[in-house]
């Protein structure tokens, strides 16, 4: 299992409106969302297709707007979360070039099992099946 995009997929997957339906974070329906919170998403509309796409740091916010516990848990540390998405954006596995030692994935897989366990219960089983990705040649 790959870790760093699987970031960008538990941001995805846990992303719940009130009725804990999920949300397409590439289509959010704004009419979906509290009337409250509304506005502040409006500036990702893409107004060519009509589509309101997220990028996965405010995909973590949305999910901390409407009161979800690994929203509001990735957000209490801000440069943490910054740092990691950065490294996650830069890799090889995400947007960038930079290939992720196998330091710098364990310092990742630390974070993201703290952030997981926080906003989770009975995580064991997803964390054991996470592996540092290896490109057999």
């Amino acid at each position: 299992v790959n870790t760093l995009p699987s970031c960008s997929s538990r941001g995805k997957a846990f992303t719940r409106n009130r009725q804990d339906s999920k949300v397409d974070t590439s289509d959010v329906a704004l009419e979906g969302l509290p009337a409250e919170i509304q506005e502040k998403y409006t500036r990702y509309l893409n107004e060519r297709d009509g589509k309101v796409m997220l990028p996965l740091y405010q995909s973590f916010n949305l999910l901390a707007d409407v009161g979800n516990k690994i929203g509001k848990a990735f957000l209490q540390d801000e440069r943490l979360s910054k740092k990691l998405l950065q490294i996650r954006n830069n890799s090889i596995l995400a947007h960038g070039f930079t290939p992720v030692s196998p330091k710098t994935y364990e310092d990742m897989m630390g974070c993201l099992e703290d952030l997981l366990r926080k906003s989770m219960e009975n995580v064991d089983k997803l964390i054991s099946m996470v592996r540092f990705p290896t490109i057999g040649i």
